[in-house]
């Protein structure tokens, strides 16, 4: 073989062997051979059930691990409220609650301990326990149960007690306040059962609809009564968990409505489950009952129901009906007990007992404490001065502490050094402050030196009161070019004769032009027609429907009166150039109410922020959260029954704190009514004790400036079958708030909310329509639902659902411009092309000179301006941009800012509170 030449300039690669010079560590080489091995074993096959028994317990244990967050440390979870309530009359409230009472656990052998050791409500140090029995606490004895060891649910600890608070719903019998006759001669206004329900299933976890009786496609499992509760829990939010129970069981049922044969009880539960599956979605479960052996399926789905913690608020697994109740970022206590008694609130050892009233009770959600104010629905805002636990004494010997960020909860939170700064948070408004009033009074030398001209050397113009310099300006500006107001007094009257004679000739009614429903700041009824207007309700309710179709037919138009001048009617009215685009300044001309009201630029950043300081405040305590207490609240402290005892005064030989439990009686009384009046008979000082109508206290916790009055907005979708008028009274209940307003309506800007910069207002709102209601009122911190009703005697128990929806967060509420619009309309006389002679929009020439400058518009499009007045009469010359048709109607826009109306009662004040009061 001969000899190859070797090129210089071919490259030759270091060969690849399979290994790199470089060795590898043994760690290094270990951790590649396991992930190999992984690789390895995720490839293999798995079959179904493999698939399904993984999935199956990665789902348990994040069941377990959401439990483990939920459940502290050393305590077991809170009790479930569970809610019973019968959606058809054909079913026995005590009969139910009999039934689950005998499956279920109850411990009637267990002693309470009231606070703690050595310590009791007065703040006195004892030497022993001060431990009552049952007998004197005999609500939670008779309301709680432990569930047996069928129904536990199996993702709790077994070393955890599982209990329930199982309320059954009362039934306000039709008679119930018929005996008891007032001074007056009137029977005393009903408690509304709806409201009630209302307030039970805004803070239960677990409701359990109850249907009986003969079921079929034309007789609904749901009664009339049933409807309009279901309405009213579906527009507030539903709880947690639902669940229904169709009952055939003679023994539950009244004994006319039992279904007679197994065929028609079997019928007669198909329908009942369609129904409740067509109302409240198939997802929910539903349960017969035929026998007793039935019961423990209904406490098994007890159970396993999910209840709404404060671990399920900031979730978004949250099921879509409880959206309204997981919103609630706050504290609340279901008092099922409660009385007033007299305690040493003060530290002073001299100061004598004052009132107070004790609520125990089951706390839920974020917590209370003592530094900030809570609410009882229905009644007022209160202080605490004092919460203390309320537990088993064999428990609190047992029960290891709790921890709260690795230290121990403390048992007791006693408010006394500060409670004067938490008082003065009660405070609804603020201090009037007089030098932010754009008001300069002049000087006594100027006052003296205008005395002094004389009448022929100025020119007298007359300015109403209250009106801003824009408005001042156009007032005062030159009509007529002469300052003889005798000449224009003896024009008027010859005008009105002319009028007279010229309406007479051509045989019309010359009164047909004056307004029948005048502005509410001209319109002063007297005691005569307001007696007949109340005597004849009938024919105020003609009136109304008459005048809601008017506004149908003819939107916004107002006549002008003959008795005054249109220059004087409609003197605080400004004409636009466009409703949308005009300036208009938001800070002219606001009443002296908006300088007692607080203003939020950031209403969503201020309820993030209050709900991260009570967080802290809460503190060392832990707000208490699902555990029993008992909650102290002085009455000396409200504002509400302050007012109460200013306006109607103790008697002699009566002090003042007599007469502040009085009030709180009578409060505490008349929560559950449509007009929420104070004084009823038969009203006692303490909870109901009959087992079957459980009386309750809803007490929540406020946020920060929850207390103060603001103005609010809400989205409002009207379900009433009637137009309502604004500044109608209403009642609104706001998520834990419910409170007596007057709102003034205004209809949503077309060009959308965020671009729009006036919203016009509405004198009615027509059944189905959506608008924007208004009302002064506490501050609501979003989201919140909003729910609308009015009295209304036909119904059952007083109360009409009239509209629903959520409060809206607005920032800077009471900057929002309402704008009222009226349209003086006109006819043409004479037409000429473009040209037209308009009578009957104004009745004297001054008046047309006056609202020259407005522009002019038709009902077919067209624009127009007025040239000038012609003849004494009124009428004007005209030119618009096309021709004109004889058939049209010419308008003139006027425009004017509205305010919500001062309404005292929504915050506790007196009805003749006074901004300046």
């Amino acid at each position: 073989m001969g000899h190859r030449h070797r090129s210089a300039l071919k490259q030759q690669n270091k060969a690849f062997k399979g290994s790199s010079s470089k060795s590898k560590s043994l760690k290094e080489k270990r951790r590649t051979a396991a992930a190999n091995a992984a690789s390895l074993a995720v490839n293999k096959p798995i079959t179904k059930s493999e698939r399904v028994q993984q999935s199956k317990q990665r789902r348990v244990q994040r069941a377990r691990d959401l439990h483990q967050r939920q459940v502290p440390s050393a305590d077991g979870p809170p009790p479930k409220v569970v809610v019973l309530l019968p959606f058809s009359d054909s079913v026995c409230i005590d009969k139910v609650f009999h039934k689950l009472s005998q499956d279920l656990v109850q411990d009637h052998g267990k002693v309470f301990c009231e606070g703690i050791a050595g310590m009791d409500m007065d703040g006195d140090d004892n030497t022993s326990k001060d431990v009552v029995s049952p007998q004197h606490n005999p609500h939670y004895c008779r309301y709680t149960f432990s569930l047996p060891a069928y129904a536990r649910n199996p993702l709790i600890p077994k070393r955890y007690q599982q209990h329930v608070l199982l309320i059954p719903a009362p039934r306000i019998s039709e008679t119930a306040g018929k005996e008891t006759m007032l001074e007056e001669g009137e029977p005393p206004e009903r408690p509304s059962e709806l409201l009630r329900y209302m307030d039970l299933c805004n803070c239960c976890d677990v409701l359990v609809c109850l249907f009986g009786g003969s079921c079929t496609y034309e007789r609904s499992a749901f009664s009339r009564r049933g409807y309009k509760i279901l309405q009213a829990l579906k527009l507030q939010g539903l709880p947690p968990s639902v669940i229904g129970v169709g009952c055939v069981d003679p023994s539950v049922l009244e004994p006319a409505d039992a279904p007679k044969g197994k065929s028609s009880a079997s019928e007669s539960l198909k329908f009942m489950r369609r129904f409740f599956e067509s109302e409240l979605g198939a997802e929910r479960k539903f349960f017969s009952i035929g026998s007793d052996a039935d019961w423990h399926n209904v406490l098994r789905a007890v159970g396993a129901a999910a209840s709404l913690t404060q671990g399920d608020t900031n979730t978004k697994t949250v099921a879509k009906g409880a959206e309204a109740a997981a919103s609630r970022r706050r504290g609340h206590l279901l008092a099922l007990s409660w009385h007033i008694a007299w305690h040493h609130v003060s530290e002073d050892p001299a100061a004598q007992p004052e009132p107070c009233l004790e609520a125990c009770g089951l706390v839920r959600g974020a917590g209370l404490t003592c530094n900030l104010p809570v609410h009882i629905t229905g009644v007022g805002d209160f202080v605490l001065s004092r919460i203390e636990t309320m537990e088993p004494a064999y428990e609190a010997k047992r029960r290891e502490p709790l921890l709260v960020n690795g230290e121990a909860k403390a048992e007791v939170e006693a408010h006394v050094a500060n409670l004067q700064e938490v008082v003065e948070l009660l405070q609804p408004l603020q201090p009037l402050d007089t030098a932010a009033m754009e008001q300069t009074w002049p000087t006594g030398e100027e006052v003296t030196a205008e005395g002094g001209m004389t009448s022929a050397n100025r020119r007298r113009v007359r300015v109403p009161k209250n009106v801003g310099d824009y408005e001042r300006a156009w007032l005062e500006s030159d009509t007529d070019g002469t300052n003889n107001d005798s000449v224009e007094e003896e024009n008027e009257n010859s005008d009105f004769e002319m009028q007279e004679e010229e309406a007479i000739a051509a045989n019309t009614d010359p009164t047909t032009s004056v307004v029948d429903e005048v502005d509410d700041d001209w319109k002063t009824l007297n005691g005569a027609e307001q007696q007949q207007m109340e005597a004849d309700n009938k024919a105020y309710a003609a009136q109304r429907r008459e005048a809601a179709e008017m506004e149908r037919e003819f939107p916004d138009q107002v006549d002008t009166p003959l008795d005054i001048s249109a220059k004087e009617r409609f003197q605080k009215y400004r004409g636009l150039k466009s409703f949308r685009s005009s300036p208009w300044a938001k800070n002219e001309d606001l009443p002296i109410g908006y300088g007692r009201i607080i203003d939020v630029s950031n209403l969503k950043g201020l309820a993030v922020f209050a709900s991260r300081a009570h967080a802290e405040l809460c503190g060392m305590t832990g707000g208490f959260s699902g555990r029993f207490c008992r909650l102290l609240m002085p009455l000396r402290h409200s504002y509400m029954l302050l007012q109460l005892v200013q306006q109607h005064p103790p008697l002699e030989g009566r002090s003042l704190y007599d007469a502040l439990v009085d009030a709180m009686t009578g409060r505490i009384a008349n929560r559950f009514s449509a007009s929420n009046q104070t004084c009823t008979a038969g009203a006692v000082a303490s909870a109901d004790a009959d087992l079957m109508v459980p009386d309750f206290l809803l007490v929540s916790q406020l946020l920060q400036h929850e207390t103060q009055v603001a103005v609010v907005h809400s989205q409002l979708t009207f379900c009433d079958d009637q137009p309502i008028k604004s500044k109608d009274p209403m009642l609104m209940a706001c998520g834990f708030r419910r409170f007596p307003a007057s709102p003034i309506y205004s209809e949503e800007p077309r060009q959308g909310v965020r671009s729009a910069a006036k919203w016009k207002f509405k004198r009615w709102a027509e059944p189905g329509s959506t608008l924007t209601a208004t009302v002064y009122s506490p501050l609501v911190l979003p989201p919140s639902p909003c729910i609308m009703l009015r009295s209304d005697s036909s119904e059952p128990d007083n109360l009409r659902i009239t509209a629903w929806g959520s409060v809206l967060p607005v920032n800077g509420a009471s900057s929002r411009l309402i704008i009222k619009r009226v349209l003086l309309s006109g006819h043409p006389f004479k037409v000429h092309r473009r040209k037209a002679i308009v009578r009957f929009m104004f009745f004297n020439p001054d008046d047309v000179r006056w609202f020259t400058p407005i522009e002019l518009h038709t009902k077919r499009g067209l624009r127009g301006n007025i040239v000038e007045p012609l003849g004494t009469h009124g009428y004007m010359k005209c030119k618009f941009s096309d021709h004109l048709k004889q058939s049209d109607e010419v308008l003139l826009p006027l425009y004017r800012r509205v305010f919500p109306k001062w309404y005292p009662q929504s915050w506790g004040g007196l009805p003749t509170q006074q901004p300046l009061d």
